[in-house]
């Protein structure tokens, strides 16, 4: 599984429509980050405003056997502004401090817009113990046009990017193409569309999501129609679409985990049912792609 990344956002504080049990216990998070190993993942996506996740994480990291297998990424807070080498230092240290690491694997900024200057901010990076501190770094995105604008940059060598099977953008635009060209390391998040692709009808409306019924039913339909369930299709047809980037995703339970797993080493959709996803995928509006909009 070393193209799977464990998303921890929902470990360190309650995440997403569709979350039904809030944040997990320490001992459920032990866990489950205990199977994740098991199965051989080995990238672990966190970030500084995700509530209790880096300190969660650092207690347990701190007492495995794997310690050093581990591929740990973490985001700089979305706010902080990155004015000199020194803050910048600062606030790693502050994660590594929580992490319990002496190093990160990845790091990301939160948002493309805490950065004027990426080639001066690169070279901060790269003056921290000459990589020792930080071995890649890269941006979180949220939009195609935000993606666009950096598959060229020659600073940055990790993109993350939300995407999933109503989302055509990224797809019609060329990004993974040219990102792949450009050898950048792609992890796409947010497959499940934050769990919204995992409620039924009756679970929108109880969540005051009734105005995105229209908008599924012919997802809906086609699920009724193929008779797939909604977590074995978005999760499998978004590996087999990507097979060559990493994939991100937050669980709340062990059962979740496994779930993903098991859907992951099953048989593959056959080729015809995504041929027709692809072909019969309308251009949906924005209100519903981007979960900032939902106003929920």
């Amino acid at each position: 599984m070393d193209n799977l990344c464990l998303g921890t956002v929902q470990l360190g504080m309650k995440y997403g429509i569709a979350n039904k049990t809030g944040q997990p216990s320490n001992q459920e998070i032990s866990k489950i980050i205990a199977i994740a190993l098991n199965n051989g993942i080995r990238f672990f996506d966190t970030a500084q405003s995700y509530g209790e996740s880096e300190v969660i994480l650092g207690d347990i990291f701190e007492k495995l056997t794997e310690r050093s297998e581990v591929k740990l990424i973490t985001k700089l807070a979305p706010d902080f502004q990155h004015e000199n080498v020194d803050q910048l230092r600062s606030s790693i240290d502050s994660s590594l401090t929580r992490l319990k690491m002496s190093s990160l694997w990845g790091l990301m900024t939160h948002r493309s817009s805490s950065v004027t200057d990426w080639e001066r901010f690169s070279k901060h990076i790269n003056s921290l113990d000459s990589g020792k501190l930080v071995q890649h770094f890269g941006v979180s995105l949220y939009s195609p046009e935000e993606a666009m604008k950096f598959v060229d940059n020659e600073f940055i060598d990790i993109i993350q990017i939300p995407t999933n099977i109503l989302d055509k953008r990224l797809i019609r635009n060329g990004f993974f193409e040219r990102a792949i060209e450009n050898n950048k390391i792609i992890f796409i998040r947010s497959v499940f569309l934050q769990g919204l692709l995992l409620l039924n009808e009756s679970d929108l409306e109880k969540r005051k999501m009734g105005w995105a019924k229209e908008h599924l039913k012919f997802y809906h339909e086609f699920l009724r129609r193929n008779e797939l369930l909604p977590q074995y299709f978005t999760l499998k047809a978004i590996r087999q679409r990507f097979p060559e980037l990493i994939l991100v995703s937050g669980v709340e339970t062990q059962m979740q985990l496994m779930d993903n797993l098991e859907i992951l080493k099953s048989p593959d959709l056959e080729q015809s049912i995504l041929n027709e996803w692809w072909s019969i995928l309308p251009d949906l509006p924005i209100e519903l792609l981007d979960p900032s909009k939902w106003g929920v």
